[in-house]
């Protein structure tokens, strides 16, 4: 079943349109399908963001997950969602893992941790 949420009524920040404008978002499973200045809520869950800006997700090109190795610093699960509470959308860890991740497996394999724990993109 399709999730849908409506983002009513806040000012939409989008750079790469040059747009500043209050207008309505609709998302449906995660991913924007409509910015328009009035969308019928439908059978959308619909939050109220007058007064508020909607802006483009953040990338963080400096995270520390410290996973494999010192998974007691910091780990993929609770580093993306702090991300994500923090408006990070998308997150490139650093190399500085013990030990170095240089070998496709081991690359293969924090890949399949961050598919299966990561709430925000991680590359």
């Amino acid at each position: 079943m399709s999730e849908k949420l409506l983002l009513h009524g806040g000012t939409v920040v989008d750079p790469s349109q040059e747009m500043e404008e209050i207008c309505d978002v609709l998302l449906e499973n995660g991913k924007v399908v409509a910015v328009e200045s009035s969308i019928e809520s439908g059978d959308c869950e619909v939050w109220d963001v007058t007064g508020k800006h909607v802006l483009p997700g953040l990338i963080d090109l400096h995270v520390h997950f410290r996973e494999p190795g010192q998974e007691g610093k910091e780990t993929i699960a609770p580093g993306s969602r702090s991300a994500a509470l923090g408006g990070v959308t998308t997150v490139v860890p650093m190399a500085n893992t013990s030990p170095v991740i240089q070998k496709p497996a081991d690359i293969r394999s924090v890949s399949y941790i961050a598919q299966d724990q990561a709430i925000v993109n991680v590359y």
